[in-house]
């Protein structure tokens, strides 16, 4: 993996030895999903209220489809972005 895939295992090293708390891979695993699943839900309270168009280039509009790929990664139940 290039670069940007390891910088998230840097960081999960760095903050284990920060804090000495170790931070299992099924747990990370359900808090990235938490956190998609977060993002993906709070889009698709603005597309049902029609205010997507104030948050224009928001990031989590952006990387929705990364979003439902991780979700779909993780957890193996098919999530599609709006």
């Amino acid at each position: 993996m290039g670069s940007a895939g390891c910088w998230p295992r840097r960081f999960v090293r760095g903050y284990q030895r920060q804090t000495g708390v170790t931070v299992e891979p099924g747990e990370l695993r359900w808090h990235q999903a938490v956190v998609c699943l977060r993002a993906l839900t709070e889009v698709a309270s603005w597309m049902h209220q029609g205010t997507a168009g104030a948050h224009a280039g928001h990031p989590w509009l952006i990387s929705g489809p990364a979003f439902a790929r991780r979700i779909t990664s993780l957890t193996g139940a098919p999530v599609r972005a709006l």
